[in-house]
């Protein structure tokens, strides 16, 4: 692969990365806020408990959503038979340590587990991979995102307590819709590259009602 496709993929590659973990990192929030709700909307309140492991499961499942940018490397140099030593690997990681800690700590300790297992998982693949193909991983967006979703976090957390309601519908709806709002703001307010594509939107959308309105 020449120099140029090389730039190109990793910048593809990057962005992916990037814009993932951009609705990833918000999503994990969400759940830590409205897993007690959903659980209890879709099964009963005698399963409200086990809302405690969904935000660890989903984590651990965006993680593994990062195989594909971070083994690039692998599937370049034609090295795919590695994915099953990593897999394999991260499959007893997950065995042994559910056998350690599932006995004391339940199903706590399992989600745990496999938050860890995919950790494993996903830091295999990287510097495995970054071995054959270097992927510019994003790190001050990801720290951005992270403390955008942190601040909408600690501010819907806290106007909870004035509008919370026994209707566990609308709290899921109402919890999601206000975060997602609040985080769109404040990443436009402070990402230069996102309010651009925000006021692209915005214009997009504009011409769409004025040509809707002139026929």
């Amino acid at each position: 692969m020449g120099k140029g496709k090389t730039d190109d993929v990793s910048e593809i590659l990057s962005l992916t990365i990037r814009y993932f973990l951009m609705l990833a990192i918000p999503l994990c929030f969400i759940s830590l806020l409205v897993s007690q709700d959903l659980i209890t909307l879709l099964a009963s309140d005698k399963y409200a408990k086990s809302a405690e492991i969904i935000p660890i499961v989903l984590i651990g499942v965006f993680l593994q959503g990062l195989d594909f940018p971070f083994s690039a490397g692998l599937h370049f140099a034609k090295r795919t038979g590695i994915f099953l030593v990593v897999m394999i690997f991260a499959a007893l990681l997950n065995i042994g340590l559910n056998i350690l800690v599932v006995p004391q700590f339940g199903i706590m300790g399992a989600a745990y587990a496999t938050l860890v297992s995919y950790i494993a998982y996903i830091l295999a693949f990287y510097f495995i991979s970054r071995r054959h193909f270097k992927v510019a991983v994003p790190y001050m967006g990801i720290i951005h995102y992270f403390l955008l979703g942190c601040i909408c976090f600690l501010v819907v957390d806290y106007c909870m307590s004035f509008w919370y309601t026994s209707n566990r519908l609308w709290n899921v709806l109402g919890i999601s819709v206000v975060y997602l709002a609040l985080y769109i703001i404040l990443l436009c307010l402070t990402d230069n590259v996102e309010r651009g594509h925000a006021k692209k939107c915005l214009q997009f959308i504009r011409k769409g009602f004025v040509r809707y309105y002139k026929t």
